[in-house]
């Protein structure tokens, strides 16, 4: 019998993890897993995994053949074994499409009729500097548009090409299609502000 014993420490400072598995996490991966759920250090979220925990030994026979004997089965720190069973996730979450829903129409607050001002509005600066070109637009003009005013004309192209604030160290979600990272992403990103308002 052969143990292995974790080194004192933690080399992410104590921050959270979380870590993803489905179906095709197998052998190493669901022992690591496994460990880090018993220790209470990990938060395992996905799908269950797929439940080797076995080890397999190749031998070589005369012939060029070779025989294939489980020599070895693998326990979590808690003594559970995994084959078969695979690593439950503390978070169930199946891989699934995220699709924008369009919001349909409707009134808010601000749109009420004599509605009250909220107190901490600061009003908006009286002198208020626009470009000459587009403030001598006006209606009868051929670039003015109708429904423009002047003032408001607005490049197009500026407009499209200026790209929304984004967090710079992570991919915009609209390119992500992993709707379980987001999951782990979101549930981290909640770790972490319940953590800071708690202390």
């Amino acid at each position: 019998m052969q143990r292995w014993n974790a080194k004192a420490g933690d080399v992410t400072g104590g921050l959270p993890i979380v870590v993803l598995m489905n179906g095709g996490s197998a052998s190493a991966s669901e022992i690591v897993a496994g460990a880090l759920q018993d220790h209470r250090r990990a938060i395992i979220l996905g799908t269950r995994s797929f439940g080797k925990g076995s080890v397999q030994t190749i031998m070589q026979v005369t012939g060029g053949g070779a025989i294939r004997l489980t020599t070895a089965l693998y326990f979590t720190p808690s003594g559970r074994s995994i084959q078969k069973e695979g690593i439950k996730p503390d978070i169930e979450v199946e891989q699934a499409k995220v699709e924008t829903i369009q919001q349909r129409s409707g009134f808010r607050e601000e749109n009420l009729r004599r509605s009250i001002t909220n107190p901490n509005d600061k009003p908006a600066p009286a002198d208020k500097k626009t470009d000459d070109k587009t403030s001598q637009l006006k209606p009868g003009d051929p670039q003015a548009k109708p429904g423009d005013k002047a003032g408001d004309k607005k490049d197009d192209k500026t407009t499209a090409a200026t790209p929304a604030s984004t967090d710079p160290d992570e991919p915009p979600k609209d390119a992500v299609a992993d709707y379980q990272l987001l999951r782990a992403v979101d549930l981290i990103r909640g770790i972490s502000l319940y953590t800071s308002r708690a202390h």
